[in-house]
């Protein structure tokens, strides 16, 4: 049976399902006939929610194959439609090449399944029954796609599967990649090829203004607005309205700024296009890179060029500098494929990295021999590649639901529910009292639009604007506002290492050496130019690396080039200076510099085995030209050269842990002399098994990795503040750590322990426990092993504990970024270098320390190129999401007490008058509004976060409180006036129009009084220590507040100064001085009530949970017998690996409430002796 709904990438986080729909003609001509009633109002859900597009204007297919249109649902139920196309091959070979692809896919489970119900025991496809032959016109071939984050699929012939459009290196073998060698591709194979894979370009489509105009203005808030203003207009409220209209005009500008500004620095990624030469029928053309297609065979030039294309080595050798992908700006030689594993190696791009030229990447130099072309086969073109996925990974991140925007929602939808009461409470007295249509139709309307605040978008940009023109003066530069606040929330900060906590170059300390008398290590040599040429260090020195040498400049490994120099020793290549032949192959050759005796040690490089971060080491293969036999040396991690030497000094465990804890990069040197009958063919036959064997240990070799000088005291000051910090970098593990525990990122007192293989992980992942104080590092290939871990206990556990990721390719650091995100903290993410894009892009805040490539995946840049911005934008955010909350909260009860002030007033047959609202709205309001985002961070960042939900306890109760209070204020003056033997009431018979005015004693009052709540209300939410300073420092917003506190009590104590603006407030005198004070003790309670509120509970901390928080720990603890042990044992942290995700992010060791990490420090990480105190204060 073939279902309509097809999942790929079942069970994955890139899982999506595709459901076929048609057009259904009479939707369509009913969803256009309502759309005209509507006045285009029908059409608006159905822009913000694809699905419910499809919906109404389409009919499920029965199959795929007679869809015209597929509805995706990604992993995280994002919708959206696209169109089925038709695909065209004109070849033959194109065609056979795509089937063998796609049978390849099949037999390596890459399909789509059919899971109509999402369970795993649903059998798969019947692979027999495919068919991707879909129908023939004349002679060419038609298949049916539809593209989705740039990659094309394609729909079988029967509707009942999906395959990806497969890439030339599917499966391929080297035989295969070698046939076309000669002749290349033949002109219609190009053209059918161009037409599947299409041109080898990243086009990313940018919006254009109009577009990014639309979508902002069809936002639900603007649309708000335009019904608010609407509203206002009809009601002739006009002044206020156009200050509404400019400030949302001012605020969509600036987001379409930021938005383009954003796209036009990924389309500057995506833009280089240069020449190439390529073989097609047989004759080398030169064409650009954007017209070759997979199979193109292209020959690299002598100078290299840059790669913006995947392809293949078949001939010769390339150097190539892959900082893009490492970080590191380290040449790396490429050999040609047909070395891995003989002609039927099948291609693999993990397993052949060291045969792939990646696009992004730039060749430095090919090199060939005996004056042959260094050819390679073209393998993805687009978006099928190395840098293609890196942009694609910046343009379609994981979606990130910050609780800030979901409460701003839900914080919206709480003041519609109060303003759908005041709508029915107007209503029913409006017809009761049987006004007229217009009054019957507007004032519940205007209800509404005094309830939402219409400004509250503009407010909340006010303060972002002014947090990112804090930090623009600060050399930290954002384009994407929004995530200021979300700084402010960070619970971990990952950091990239060379170029980012450290400087770019390693620097080469002293040579260690063994005392031949004691057999220790005790000298310590500086200058290792003063040890003997001939002397078997001084060769191992230089000859022990894999530098190269280009364009006349030596590059290399910044650790080899720091010592071969130290050395002054000098090399050249191709036995140029040499005088005696090296064989065919012509090795490199380093000389010594010349005696006094006129000694010149010359030394060719036979064979390089290059570093492996597995076996942790490299070797080489030499031959001094004085002897007739090879030497063989090693230089990697001290623990494995020392464990393949015969004898080691007697202190060597003693010396390493000494260097180490220093924070030194420490590697060790070791030499074994070959037979003398070991010819040149067995030389390069020999593997490292054969070599490692009985060496002599010569010696240490002890590097310092310089910190940058802001690296330490910002990781302290992280520290302090309970923020952890992690190292996640392309470099080496040991190196890594070296640095972590010198920047004090891993505590001198802490163990570190390290897992450099798969089997290091699956090995501990079976122990129950390990030793509390110690910390984790993981390499690459450690940490795929972890994510192949199911079991959440242990990759929570790893997640605690690891404070050091070495070796991490690109996409690794981004899944790292998600694993912490999913365990429930907020993560912050340094990077220079574009390795680092896609996780600066996946982290909740990404600061790239670079104004290239990772600038453009990054919403943070900071000018300054060191991680001091992370404690500015730290301090900065906490300030802006305190102004967050507080701008919501004065808003919220700045829109609560003018929707009491009019209710209450309609009671009375009256309301505020226009140019009451008008003052309120633009002068007190408004001002207050410019002026409260101003105040500035605290100096430094507090160990105590600010709350990150505006549903927490404390703001929430705060908030309510704050609403009934003023409510109360307001009726208890209105009841106060009615006590007064002078209080003369409104005729409620009188309509408002007959009386012409709203003047009254009652509008007054509540005018006098809610006049005071306003700026009440901005003093009681404008919180300082520990996040801001204090509210005296902000000197235009003091200014304010002064100056409508004096204003305030000139209109009620000396109104007669104030003669026209009576006459225009249409305020009645009321000359009673009790009346006046029992109004102003009631503010200045109100006042006292937010204070306490705000100021004492949040400045000791005392954060009352959500409700959401108290059910899952409630739920948490009746699922366990008893939170302490049957024998009394104590509160285990780790215990909460099998709770829930949410409950795992809070009984976390990094995530656990702020005191609990204290008593953690103070405990030595025992603890022991806080189970019940951690239990009761979690509730």
């Amino acid at each position: 049976m073939v279902t309509n709904k097809l999942y790929l990438d079942y069970g994955s986080e890139n899982e999506f399902s595709v459901r076929g729909y048609r057009l259904n003609y009479v939707k369509a001509t009913l969803l256009v006939i309502f759309s005209v009633l509507t006045a285009g109002l029908a059409i608006l859900p159905l822009y913000w929610k694809p699905n419910w597009l499809i919906y109404a204007l389409f009919s499920e297919a029965s199959t795929l194959n007679n869809a015209s249109d597929v509805l995706i649902e990604d992993f995280y139920q994002r919708s959206f439609r696209r169109r089925l196309f038709k695909m065209e091959i004109k070849s033959d070979l194109t065609w056979n090449m795509l089937q063998q692809r796609l049978w390849r896919q099949i037999n390596n489970d890459q399909m789509a399944e059919k899971v109509p119900t999402k369970d795993k025991s649903q059998p798969k496809i019947d692979l027999e029954s495919i068919n991707f032959d879909l129908d023939e016109t004349g002679y060419h071939l038609h298949l049916l796609c539809f593209t989705f984050q740039k990659s094309i699929y394609i729909i079988s012939s029967d509707g009942g599967s999906v395959a990806k459009l497969p890439s030339l290196s599917a499966g391929m073998t080297a035989s295969e990649a070698v046939q076309n060698i000669k002749h290349g591709l033949s002109s219609q194979e190009v053209e059918s090829r161009k037409g599947v894979f299409g041109p080898n370009e990243l086009d990313i489509n940018p919006k254009s203004i109009a577009q990014l105009m639309v979508q902002e203005v069809l936002h639900p808030f603007y649309l708000f607005q335009l019904f608010s203003v609407t509203v206002w207009f009809i009601d002739e409220y006009i002044y206020y309205s156009i200050c509404i209209i400019v400030l949302s005009v001012f605020s969509i500008a600036w987001a379409l700024y930021m938005t383009y500004s954003e796209q036009k620095k990924v389309i500057s990624m995506t833009k280089g296009d240069f020449v190439i030469e390529v073989l097609r029928d047989s004759v080398v053309e030169n064409i650009w890179q954007k017209d070759l297609v997979p199979g193109d065979i292209v020959i690299i030039p002598q100078r290299g060029c840059s790669m913006n294309f995947d392809a293949l080595l078949l001939t010769g050798s390339c150097i190539v500098n892959e900082s893009m992908l490492t970080g590191e700006s380290v040449p790396v030689t490429k050999a040609p494929f047909s070395q891995a594993s003989g002609n039927q190696a099948v291609y693999s791009e993990k397993s052949h990295a060291k045969h792939t030229l990646f696009s992004g990447t730039s060749v430095l130099q090919s090199r060939t021999y005996s004056n042959d072309h260094c050819y390679a086969i073209v393998i993805n073109t687009g978006f099928h590649t190395m840098k293609g996925e890196l942009i694609r990974s910046i343009l379609y991140p994981k979606p990130m639901s910050f609780r800030l925007f979901f409460d701003a929602i839900m914080f919206v939808v709480f003041l519609l529910c109060i303003a759908m009461i005041g709508f029915v409470y107007t209503l029913v007295l409006m017809i009761n009292r049987q006004k007229d249509l217009k009054e019957i139709i507007l004032k519940p309307l205007d209800i509404i639009t005094i309830a939402v605040p219409p400004a509250l978008p503009a407010a909340l940009n006010i303060g972002m604007v002014f947090a990112q023109r804090r930090l623009r003066n600060r050399k930290i530069f954002c384009v994407s506002p929004q995530r200021i606040d979300v700084a402010g929330s960070i619970d971990v900060v990952c950091f990239d290492k060379t170029g980012t906590l450290t400087e770019d170059n390693m620097t080469f300390k002293h040579l260690v050496t063994i005392d031949e008398v004691t057999n220790v290590l005790a000298r310590e040599t500086s200058d290792v130019k003063t040890l003997e040429p001939d002397s078997k260090l001084a060769i191992g020195i230089s000859t022990c690396h894999t530098l190269t040498k280009i364009e006349g400049k030596i590059v290399g490994d910044p650790m080899d080039l720091k010592l071969f120099t130290a050395s002054g020793w000098t090399y050249s290549e191709q036995g140029t200076g040499s005088g005696f032949d090296f064989d065919s192959l012509a090795p490199s050759v380093v000389s010594s510099p010349r005696t006094e005796t006129g000694l010149v040690v010359e030394v060719g490089l036979v064979r390089q085995f290059p570093f492996s971060s597995e076996m942790q080491r490299m070797a080489v293969i030499v031959r001094d030209s004085r002897k007739n036999h090879y030497d063989f040396f090693v230089k990697g991690s001290p623990e494995k050269v020392a464990a393949m030497c015969k004898q080691f000094p007697g202190n060597f465990s003693q010396s390493l842990e000494y260097y180490a804890n220093s924070g030194y990069r420490v590697l060790a040197l070791a030499y074994r002399p070959l037979d003398s009958k070991m010819a040149w063919h067995k030389v390069h036959k020999a593997t490292l098994n054969d070599l490692e064997q009985n060496l002599e240990f010569l010696g240490l070799l002890v590097f310092c990795n310089q910190l940058k000088r802001a690296s330490a005291p910002v990781i302290h000051k992280l520290h302090a503040a309970n923020i952890r910090s992690i190292m996640v970098t392309g470099d080496n593990i040991a190196t890594a750590v070296a640095v972590a525990r010198n920047c004090s990122l891993v505590r001198k007192n802490k163990q570190m322990r390290q897992f450099c293989t798969r089997d290091d992980v699956f090995n501990f992942a079976h122990k129950a426990s390990s030793p509390s104080n110690s910390a984790f590092a993981l390499s690459g290939h450690a940490f795929s092993a972890l994510m192949e871990i199911t079991d959440t206990a242990v990759l929570n556990r790893f997640l605690e504990r690891t404070s050091v990721y070495a070796r991490m390719k690109p996409e690794q650091k981004s899944e790292l970024v998600e694993k912490l995100q999913n365990a429930g903290f907020y993560v912050g993410m340094v990077g220079d270098g574009a390795n680092d894009c896609g996780a600066l892009k996946m982290a909740h805040v990404g600061i790239s320390l670079s104004e290239l490539e990772a600038s453009a995946a990054s919403p943070f840049t900071s000018a300054i190129p060191d991680v001091s911005c992370v404690d500015k934008l730290i301090r900065e955010g906490r300030a802006s999401l305190v102004n967050s909350f507080a701008t919501f909260k004065f808003m919220g009860l700045y829109s609560m007490i003018q929707f009491s002030s009019v209710v209450i007033l309609y009671w009375y047959n009256t309301t505020l008058g226009d140019f009451q609202f008008l003052y309120i709205d633009m002068g007190i309001i408004t001002a207050l509004m410019l002026s409260m985002g101003r105040t500035e961070a605290s100096g430094k960042i507090s160990e105590f976060k600010p709350p990150v939900r505006l549903f927490n306890g404390v703001v929430f109760i705060s908030l309510i409180a704050a609403i009934i209070a003023q409510f109360a204020a307001q009726c208890f003056s209105l009841f106060a006036l009615m006590k007064f033997s002078w209080y003369t009431p409104v005729d409620p018979e009188v309509d408002v129009d007959v009386r012409d005015s709203v003047q009254g004693q009652e509008n007054t009052a509540i005018c006098y009084s809610s006049m005071l709540l306003y700026i009440v209300c901005a003093v009681g939410f404008s919180p300082g220590p520990p996040h801001r300073k204090h509210l005296i420092t902000n000197y235009p917003y003091v200014a304010v507040i002064i100056i409508l506190v004096l204003g305030q009590m000139v209109i009620m104590f000396h109104p007669e100064s104030w003669t026209s603006f009576l006459d225009y407030s249409e305020l009645v005198y009321i000359d009673s001085v009790s009346f006046k004070l029992i109004i102003i003790i009631i503010s200045l309670l109100c006042l006292a009530l937010l204070v306490v509120l705000d100021f004492y509970l949040l400045a000791n901390k005392h954060q009352l949970p959500s409700p959401g928080d108290i059910r899952d720990s409630v739920a948490e603890l009746c699922s366990r017998k008893s939170p302490v042990g049957k024998t009394g044992s104590k509160f285990d942290v780790s215990s909460a690996s099998n709770c829930s995700p949410k409950s795992q992010a809070k009984y976390s060791s990094n995530s656990l409430p702020d005191y609990a990490v204290l008593a953690e420090e103070k405990f030595d990480g025992d603890l022991s002796n806080m189970s019940g105190v951690l239990v009761i204060s979690s509730l």
